[in-house]
């Protein structure tokens, strides 16, 4: 499934996500097969964090994600998961 960063600096093909808690932040890091844990977002609470897998893991269950094409054009498809920012995050 492709994720793009929080920061939008990254488009990544994740094999695998998680919550990370390093100190006050909670990170999402996630794993492809040719890179190492990438982190993709922090949030203020862990509470926070998991709202986000939890829409991810829905956005995958109901096929809902946008595919985005090399001329920047978007289409309904099922490849990419925007991470929001942490103010945007509402619980």
């Amino acid at each position: 499934m492709w994720i793009r960063s929080q920061n939008r600096e990254i488009l990544i093909n994740v094999r695998r996500l998680f919550v990370n808690e390093v100190l006050e932040d909670k990170k999402i890091s996630g794993y492809s097969i040719d890179s190492g844990g990438i982190e993709l977002g922090r949030f203020s609470t862990k509470e926070k964090a998991l709202d986000v897998m939890d829409e991810i893991e829905k956005n995958l269950e109901n096929n809902n994600l946008v595919s985005i094409s090399y001329s920047g054009m978007c289409k309904k498809s099922s490849v990419a998961f925007q991470i929001p920012k942490d103010n945007e995050v509402q619980i």
